[in-house]
């Protein structure tokens, strides 16, 4: 595939690290003479975060920077899991909520932790975040109506997330492509039960993204792919187990 414009890859933590699937996708990808692919390729990313802080930073790329903005043909976006805590502050991101006890005291937890589990205990409503959800597909959807250079392939973490897709204005789109295969069900297609305890430790055990360094490799391979209509979605058959 020859890119002649930019590409803006922008999610949470299954693009944090930038040097591994982005990287390996990148040099998958050439370039004309003139353009410079490390200059116009960039990785945002929000690890823990919502769709929120990514909603900012894209209006923030479009305003701030209009004329790379402009330049963008392809267009990368994960999307987080619906119930994502409605915050931008990056220590609530990196705490984890966690089941209060019946007592406890505030020297027991951080204060990140504290208002990140008061959050779900007290405030999280499932219809909120489900309509807050559809009001984020709605905005992207008119947002990169005004683009339609822009081919755009959306990833989801979360089936919950994906299942919300068909009824809004994202899904109507043209030269927009979903993937029916989540991030999660990737991620999820590398554990066994012994191995991996949860996904916010996997780095302890060399992952990236929350892939294995192999499972970056294909996972870049077969976006490639999916970018070239080679295939329509990912292979977990091709992913191996964590080991």
């Amino acid at each position: 595939m020859k890119l002649d414009g930019n590409l803006l890859i922008i999610g949470d933590s299954f693009c944090q690290a930038e040097h591994h699937w982005p990287s390996y996708l990148r040099a998958k990808i050439s370039y004309p003479q003139h353009v410079v692919p490390r200059n116009a390729t960039r990785v945002h990313t929000f690890p823990g975060g919502g769709w929120w802080p990514i909603q900012q930073e894209i209006y923030r790329t479009l305003t701030g920077d209009t004329a790379w903005f402009d330049q963008i043909k392809l267009l990368i976006i994960i999307h987080p899991f619906t119930s994502r805590v409605f915050s931008t502050d990056t220590q609530i991101h990196r705490s984890c909520a966690v089941e209060l006890p019946m007592t406890w005291s505030a020297n027991d937890f951080d204060e990140a932790t504290i208002a990140h589990s008061l959050y779900y205990k007290y405030i999280y409503n499932k219809n909120f975040h489900d309509w807050a959800q559809l009001k984020w597909f709605d905005e992207l959807g008119q947002l990169l109506a005004a683009h339609p250079q822009i081919m755009s392939i959306h990833l989801f973490d979360h089936k919950e997330t994906l299942s919300l897709l068909p009824r809004s204005k994202l899904a109507a789109g043209a030269n927009r492509r979903f993937m029916n295969t989540t991030l999660m069900d990737i991620a999820r297609s590398q554990y066994k039960s012994h191995n991996i305890a949860s996904m916010s430790s996997d780095d302890d055990l060399g992952f990236y993204n929350h892939f294995t360094p192999y499972n970056n490799i294909v996972f870049a391979d077969q976006l490639y792919k999916i970018i070239n209509f080679e295939q329509d979605d990912f292979d977990l058959t091709q992913f191996k187990p964590y080991e």
